[in-house]
């Protein structure tokens, strides 16, 4: 997602600026930072459009690449995944709805709505979809007609909707 290369990774991690974590098969980096990263960034606007873009667009091909899986024997692992990427999921689908991105909320949206699915989860399921629902609809009022990739998206989140109240 930053764009770094193994060994510029590699001298961080020697530097102790960042951390392996084998288990979970990704570097962390010390919450402060992460604070003080997140400070410079809000100081410059583009550079902070730029990372959340990057974030938005690794997590929801991270979602894609799920898709299938909910309906494998790999469902479990599939579960554990996207837990352990939680709230980096939210994020990614947040600011694609933001962004009206519809290419990368429609590649992401399966995978998210199926894994509120398992986890029961059908009150946050349906307040995403229906906010691609009311997002979609604002932009009918002003625009005609609408781009097919945000009628692709406002048709599955009506079928997610009715999937979720059945």
């Amino acid at each position: 997602m930053t764009g770094a290369s193994f060994r510029q990774l590699a001298q961080l991690n020697n530097k102790s600026l960042i951390s392996y974590r084998r288990r979970l098969d990704r570097y962390e980096i010390h919450e402060l930072w992460r604070q003080y990263g997140a400070e410079r960034l809000r100081a410059d606007a583009a550079s902070q459009h730029a990372a959340r873009d990057r974030h938005s667009a690794f997590y929801c091909h991270f979602l894609e690449q799920h898709s299938e899986q909910w309906h494998t024997n790999e469902q479990l692992q599939t579960l554990a995944a996207v837990t352990r990427d939680l709230e980096n999921s939210r994020r990614a689908l947040r600011w694609a709805l933001q962004q009206e991105d519809w290419q990368r909320i429609l590649a992401a949206m399966d995978s998210w709505g199926w894994y509120r699915e398992w986890q029961g989860s059908s009150a946050e399921q349906t307040s995403f979809f229906q906010a691609v629902v009311e997002q979609a609809a604002a932009r009918d009022a002003t625009e005609s007609p609408l781009p097919p990739d945000c009628l692709r998206v406002w048709a599955r989140a009506v079928t997610w909707i009715a999937l979720v109240r059945r």
